[in-house]
């Protein structure tokens, strides 16, 4: 009800998508463009209308009559919204559990820990790194792997450098294309231009 509110409040042209255990809101296409003529949303929702409906559903479910008994999340997702039944600081709780290590020897990496975030929840249950990047996630996993003695393999090392054309912004959901390369030093330049063969002179034009 919540979210369908949202939908006509904001005017956005969007489509709700129920699953088993969850609740979605994403753009609705050309279908959607009768539903709100002056609104937004067909090919992309703003990450401000995003935040409001994520928001919107967390209070309704904090002051719901009865409470809310379960762990949810209401957050935004990007390019969407979606409202899940459990959280991270389960997904942790129970990875906790299952290995048999406590709090303070478990670490979790994300990239959404703002209120209207997936990682906010498990700050609660674990300390974390906020990352905004697969890059950095790798960085973090190397000095994981220093710290405890473990040799760094070279492929994450050449990992972390190799540009990805579906690099997205963690907070807007939009496309960075490949990330820039750095570059090259003087030395690199000095060498390539020397590995380079010699160009032959233009032909001499003959006199008439």
């Amino acid at each position: 009800e919540t979210v369908r509110s949202c939908v006509s409040n904001l005017k956005l042209r969007a489509k709700v998508i129920r699953k088993e255990r969850a609740i979605g809101l994403v753009p609705g296409g050309k279908a959607a463009f009768k539903l709100a003529p002056n609104g937004h949303g067909s090919n992309k929702i703003k990450r401000e209308a995003l935040n409001e409906v994520a928001l919107s559903v967390q209070e309704a479910l904090r002051t719901a009559s009865p409470p809310i008994s379960i762990p949810f999340c209401a957050f935004n997702g990007g390019r969407d919204v979606w409202i899940d039944v459990g959280n991270k600081a389960v997904g942790v709780e129970v990875m906790q559990a299952f290995l048999h290590i406590p709090p303070e020897s478990s670490l979790h990496v994300g990239d959404q820990f703002l209120s209207v975030g997936n990682d906010y929840a498990a700050r609660g249950s674990t300390p974390c790194i906020w990352i905004v990047s697969p890059n950095e996630t790798i960085k973090v996993l190397e000095h994981l792997l220093e710290v405890m003695g473990i040799e760094i393999p070279v492929s994450s090392a050449e990992m972390r450098h190799e540009a990805t054309e579906d690099a997205i912004d963690v907070y807007t959901g939009e496309g960075l294309g490949s990330p820039r390369r750095s570059a090259p030093s003087h030395a690199a330049a000095a060498a390539a231009v020397e590995s380079e063969p010699a160009s032959e002179p233009p032909p001499k034009k003959a006199r008439t």
